[in-house]
């Protein structure tokens, strides 16, 4: 258990925004739906991803990354427990582990565990992101192929 402890601002309580856009959007990857993700992502993202080394905008973030990545995993699931926030009256960042199942050329599972950053801007009364980093723990396989038939 981490010992860091998001500040109270303003009455907003960061862990539960966070909380609930890793929620939406580890669900909404698993699922394959790109369209309720989009909902979650500003149009002017910038990010790194396990696929890209960088976009600058929503469409490019879904063709290049989410598209040649969601479709090749299995169960990708966002550690909640592990998730460390905070944030301010216009931006929340959080950072949290995560843990989803790849394959290899010939259609063997591998564990596939990374972490990712997010950082999150107010719009009106969306919390939208605006940066996004995913990457895979050190060692474990960068390409994967998704299962086979």
């Amino acid at each position: 258990m981490n010992s860091y402890k998001a500040k109270k601002n303003l009455n907003i309580n960061y862990h539960d925004i966070l909380y609930k856009w890793f929620s939406e959007f580890g669900n909404f990857c698993k699922s394959r739906d790109y369209k309720a993700a989009k909902k979650l992502v500003s149009n002017s993202v910038c990010s790194f991803g396990t696929k890209v080394d960088l976009v600058t905008n929503l469409n490019d973030l879904e063709e290049e990354q989410w598209k040649n990545i969601w479709p090749n995993i299995e169960n990708f699931t966002f550690i909640m427990e592990k998730l460390i926030c905070d944030g301010d009256s216009e931006l929340a960042w959080g950072i949290i582990p995560w843990r989803s199942v790849g394959f290899d050329e010939n259609g063997n599972s591998f564990d596939r565990p990374g972490r990712a950053t997010v950082i999150l801007k107010k719009f009106e009364n969306d919390w939208l992101a605006i940066h996004t980093h995913f990457s895979l723990i050190p060692g474990t396989p960068h390409t994967t192929y998704g299962k086979k038939s």
